[in-house]
């Protein structure tokens, strides 16, 4: 585990070192994190690739998932980023830039048992986190073959676990959207995604409060907001 002072030290280290490898982020414009608006103000020169790029999600690009080369020029980025909140994930990878939007577009959606499909929401660092805590060391290894080192944020903990696979990038460097999600990995994606959903609820309550309050006594404000919210999650 590394602390949030640790992490940029840490990119820092293995880009250094890298020997031919590159540090990528995935960024999650889905949530209202603030992510996107860190990546735009401290690293607008970095090379970048919306995922809902040529898919059928397309129309909802102002708020797609973003793979981003990051390199020692960006250390403001990475030291704003290292707070957990924003839910970042920091991947290294000897492959370009092109050949990882591939591979996570083919990402997008995975298989459930049943045989039904659902979007993947691997780019929300903290669902990744859970996620990969579920996988064995074989799992892992064909879920991320592109990847050697992998950093994903502890959710309330401000903590980074730092997911090491020194063998994976002798993994065949294929995605397939035939990945399957088992019963018992199904808990991290429903856990994050009721979290996500209240962090929504608060945001667009929040957006809408002066017209909100307006219509509410000072004295039953905090009753109301707390009521909406366990409305919201109902």
């Amino acid at each position: 585990m590394l602390k949030e002072s640790q992490l940029r030290p840490a990119l820092l280290e293995h880009l250094e070192q890298a020997g031919g490898e590159s540090l990528f982020a995935l960024v999650d414009g889905t949530a209202n994190s603030g992510a996107l608006y860190e990546l735009f103000r401290y690293a607008p020169d970095a090379e970048y690739h919306p995922l809902f790029l040529g898919t059928e999600h397309e129309p909802c690009l102002p708020h797609s998932p973003y793979v981003v080369m990051i390199d020692s020029t960006h250390q403001d980025f990475m030291h704003r980023c290292s707070d957990t909140h924003l839910g970042i994930a920091w991947f290294t990878s000897p492959y370009s830039l092109n050949r990882q939007v591939d591979f996570w577009q083919n990402r997008l959606y995975c298989r459930l048992p049943e045989g039904s499909t659902m979007l993947c929401r691997f780019w929300n660092g903290h669902i990744l986190n859970r996620y990969l805590a579920a996988l064995s060391a074989e799992q892992h290894r064909a879920f991320l073959p592109l990847t050697n080192n992998v950093f994903t944020p502890v959710r309330g903990e401000r903590l980074w676990h730092h997911h090491a696979q020194h063998d994976a990038l002798s993994s065949p460097a294929v995605a397939s959207d035939s990945w399957t999600i088992d019963e018992t990995q199904l808990q991290p994606f429903v856990a994050e995604f009721k979290r996500i959903q209240l962090n929504d609820i608060e945001a667009a309550l929040w957006e809408s409060i002066p017209n909100v309050l307006d219509r509410i006594h000072p004295n039953l404000r905090s009753h109301q907001i707390s009521a909406g919210l366990v409305s919201g999650q109902q």
